[in-house]
């Protein structure tokens, strides 16, 4: 994977299938969708699980650049967690979501 440009964020609100994060300047939320079961009989995470896994996350939470608004078919995104600065970098691990939808508004 190259460099990406993330965006870090606080989180604000963890709801029980969504998150709000906030840089205090821009709000994000990010309404989580139930995935389709995988073959092979794994159960993917439920909307609500996903949301509940990132209840407590002390780090910040990183989005990749640029981050839009989006409502639609559900699609799968990267949500950052695990930071580290490394000579002026941060190196951080990618986590795959799936989302219903992306809201992107001022702080309030």
């Amino acid at each position: 994977m190259g460099d990406l440009t993330l965006i870090l964020y606080d989180v604000k609100e963890v709801g029980s299938d969504f998150i709000v994060l906030t840089d205090n300047r821009t709000n994000v939320k990010i309404t989580f969708a139930d995935e389709k079961p995988k073959t092979g009989g794994e159960l993917p995470p439920t909307k609500e699980e996903q949301a509940a896994c990132l209840k407590g996350i002390i780090c910040q939470v990183g989005l990749e650049v640029p981050v839009v608004p989006f409502k639609g078919p559900p699609r799968t995104i990267n949500i950052f967690l695990d930071h580290s600065f490394d000579y002026g970098m941060v190196r951080s691990v990618p986590f795959q979501y799936t989302v219903a939808s992306i809201e992107v508004g001022p702080a309030a």
